[in-house]
């Protein structure tokens, strides 16, 4: 019994190890079936990949094949006599457009991309019309770095746009400081006739003594003339006040002028460096990213600096026509008296022409019956005529500098209307304007008128020294 279970035992652990057995075996085929499909897919994909590899050399062999027969195509047709001719060359002019445009396609994708960087930072500003404002203005200087880039393309100079555009004076202003050689010019006319009052003053001596000859030799004419000398002293003193007053005036004209180019040029000045501080972030990073923005001004800030120049100019020279206007009406009211005169002093029946009484011959025709009545008749009569042209001339100084004050201020007046209804073209006019080239413009033109007045002064003093000499020579003829 014990045998026989022993003999069980045994035969239950060798069935337990054939199991064993055949489990193991069943985990090596499932091993050995999995390594067989590993080996197959590797294999397919080591063939899909020469396959690929075989057809991409065959590929490119067929590319070269194709550029040899094409090649070996052009060489035949070149070698033939009678091949197709080669179309012409593109115009220089064409090939340098299509440059031009390809630099310019490149630097404005430059300046999309700086829009957009600037639209990033928008928080810094205060508002969104900030922004856009400064896109506005890198806009505009971002496109002339743009073309001038292009245009540095050789050969590109004779298109219109790469043509160059200097700096200017702003238009408006330089319209307006032309007026300062009308103004230079009143003043040297002023200077030149400095001595004409005095002139009159001095001189009235000779009209006055012919009154008091004829109305002795002639009861009649006595009546009519004695009551006009305190009328003829009236008259002369007031014209020659108003005319002394208007030649005072023309030297504060050139002062005052003066004054006022200074006050423009310390506004400008201020205009130009508060632009450039508004502007001292936005040139900060858009030098960071390689674009230089050229300094810009508040053209609303020119304009209103510009009325208020231009409203200064206007009360000087309101001032200057107002006392002008004086000495004219006065030297024609001493005239109209003159004039009446000489109708008296001549024959009866003779007709008076105004214009000739400047002539010592018309004074001696005129008198021609006292001629041997009246004592020192020549000299008289010379006298006379002398006075009677320094009257126009003081009337002629007196209406030309009327005439230009006039027209200076009409000017300035139309040019601020007009600056008012369209400020742009008058702002820049098609060129680059300058606030500098304007302030160097308004310093050459108050240097100018300093220099002129300088000259002035001098012509004034010798002026009145000729006339102190020629007085006493007169004084010296009339003695003997």
């Amino acid at each position: 019994m014990a045998t026989s279970s022993q003999h069980h035992r045994i035969s239950g652990k060798s069935v337990e190890a054939m199991e064993g057995v055949k489990a193991n075996e069943g985990v090596e085929a499932k091993e050995a079936i999995k390594t067989k499909e590993a080996i197959k897919a590797k294999d397919a994909v080591k063939s899909k990949e020469d396959i690929e590899a075989k057809e991409g050399i065959e590929a490119k062999e067929d590319i070269k094949v194709k550029k040899g027969v094409k090649a070996k195509e052009r060489y035949a047709g070149n070698s033939s006599s009678d091949h197709t001719p080669r179309p012409p060359p593109r115009p220089r002019a064409e090939v340098l457009e299509t440059q031009l445009l390809g630099h310019l396609r490149l630097i404005l994708h430059h300046i999309l991309v700086l829009f957009g960087t600037i639209l990033g930072y928008s928080r810094l500003f205060i508002a969104i019309p900030g922004t856009i404002i400064l896109v506005a203005y890198i806009s505009h200087y971002a496109s002339e770095i743009a073309i001038q880039k292009a245009c540095s393309i050789r050969g590109a100079s004779h298109f219109s746009v790469c043509k160059p555009v200097r700096p200017r004076v702003l238009p408006v202003f330089e319209q307006v400081l032309k007026q300062e050689t009308t103004v230079a010019q009143i003043q040297n006319l002023a200077s030149d006739t400095v001595a004409l009052p005095y002139r009159l003053l001095t001189e009235r001596m000779i009209i006055k003594d012919l009154i008091f000859q004829i109305s002795a030799a002639d009861l009649p004419s006595q009546q009519i003339l004695m009551p006009k000398v305190t009328q003829f002293n009236t008259l002369l003193d007031k014209a020659v006040d108003s005319i002394q007053n208007a030649q005072i005036r023309t030297d504060s004209l050139v002062d005052n002028t003066i004054a006022i180019y200074a006050w423009a040029e310390d506004q400008l000045k201020k205009i130009d460096s508060q632009g450039v501080s508004h502007l001292a972030p936005l040139r900060n990073l858009a030098g960071k990213l390689g674009i230089p923005i050229p300094k810009v001004f508040s053209e609303q800030a020119v304009q209103q600096m510009f009325f208020g120049y231009a409203d200064r100019l206007q009360s000087e020279a309101d001032a200057v026509i107002v006392r002008y206007n004086k000495a004219s009406k006065s030297i024609a009211e001493f005239r109209d008296l003159l004039d009446n005169l000489v109708l008296v002093f001549a024959h009866e029946g003779d007709i008076v022409d105004r214009e000739n009484l400047a002539e010592t011959s018309y004074w001696k025709w005129l008198l021609r019956s006292h001629r041997h009545t009246m004592k020192g008749f020549e000299n008289k009569m010379k006298l006379c005529a002398q006075f009677y042209k320094y009257l126009l001339e003081s009337r002629y100084v007196v209406q030309i500098t009327l005439f230009k004050m006039e027209e200076m201020r009409g000017r300035i007046s139309a040019l601020e209307d007009e600056f008012k209804r369209a400020p742009q073209p008058l702002l820049r006019g098609g060129a680059k304007p300058s606030l500098r080239l304007t302030i160097n413009a308004i310093k050459m033109a108050a240097a100018y008128l300093e220099n002129s007045r300088t000259i002035s002064k001098e012509q004034q003093k010798q002026r009145m020294i000729e006339f102190e000499k020629s007085w006493q020579s007169s004084k010296g003829q009339q003695a003997s």
